[in-house]
């Protein structure tokens, strides 16, 4: 077989199946054997090439490839490849609930990532918040105050807790309807607020409400109780 035949089968074979190319450059004449360098060299790249792909077709990220660094030609699958570790990267973040991040690596689809980001961000907050509020009079709700009160004793911080009932609520009820009762108790929770303008208030359940604060807030509570 002479030196082109050589060469063109070869062609053939990374063609077909680059695992099973080979060629042996020493074999060939020496006016071909430059030739010959620079198409294995071609071969090495797309056999890398190929594991690289197959790697991340596979869910392998960490698969470096060659560490021949003269193997260029791979350098846009390696890019790829650092960018699918990136979005990996960011994935697990928000599966931890860290929305702080940035994309920058990714050209356009970057902007698209942190606008997504963003807006994860935003119904994280939205739902946090809805999570936290009573429904009906927009103040804090029974939740709210175990977190606050829990994470106040954790701190090992003094606080205290006024506890206020709402009177005769059940005979409103019963007979004007829970429709003007959810008015008693949202103009109350109104009330409440405003004269605890400095301290967080809770609706914890039907007719019941709660403040947190300091000692200052307990010569409030007697004046609120006073009005009342």
């Amino acid at each position: 077989m002479t030196g082109e035949q050589l060469l063109y089968d070869y062609l053939q074979k990374l063609i077909a199946e680059v695992d099973g190319a080979k060629l042996d450059v020493a074999a060939l004449p020496e006016n071909l054997q430059a030739t010959g360098e620079r198409l294995a060299f071609l071969g090495r790249c797309l056999e890398d090439n190929r594991k690289m792909i197959e790697a991340l077709n596979a869910g392998n990220l960490e698969y470096k490839g060659s560490e021949d660094g003269d193997l260029h030609l791979s350098v846009s699958v390696k890019s790829l490849q650092k960018n699918v570790q990136a979005l990996n990267h960011i994935a697990e973040c928000l599966a931890n609930g860290k929305y702080n991040l940035r994309v920058d690596q990714m050209g356009a689809f970057s902007s698209s990532f942190e606008v997504m980001i963003k807006q994860l961000q935003e119904r994280k907050e939205l739902l946090e918040k809805s999570a936290l509020t009573d429904a009906l009079t927009g103040i804090a709700n029974r939740m709210s105050f175990i977190h606050e009160a829990d994470a106040l004793w954790k701190q090992g911080k003094r606080f205290y807790v006024t506890f206020i009932d709402m009177d005769d609520l059940k005979l409103r009820n019963d007979n004007y309807g829970h429709a003007e009762g959810d008015k008693l108790i949202d103009k109350f929770a109104k009330m409440l607020k405003e004269s605890f303008a400095d301290y967080k208030c809770y609706h914890i359940s039907g007719d019941e409400f709660a403040v947190i604060g300091d000692r200052e807030m307990l010569k409030e509570a007697k004046s609120f109780l006073r009005k009342m």
